[in-house]
């Protein structure tokens, strides 16, 4: 539990980090195309945001989002 908790604190640091311009974690977007099965054809795309971080490695958005949610809705 402890690691849990200090693994959500580091995720927290890094996105003031990415905020501040700091450097060491970045926030992105890829897009995933959305197929129309019917025609087979790609007919719009999604957006998902993901983090990389020197520290942490690639961040999953189910870590990374609760963690920025809880951080950033409590100030």
């Amino acid at each position: 539990m402890e690691a849990q908790i200090q693994r959500e604190e580091d995720i927290k640091q890094e996105f003031t980090n990415i905020i501040e311009n700091k450097g060491g974690a970045v926030l992105y977007l890829k897009f995933q195309p959305i197929m129309d099965l019917a025609t087979g054809r790609i007919c719009d795309f999604e957006a998902l945001a993901r983090m990389k971080s020197d520290k942490l490695g690639y961040v999953p958005p189910l870590d990374f989002i609760p963690a920025a949610e809880r951080r950033y809705t409590s100030i």
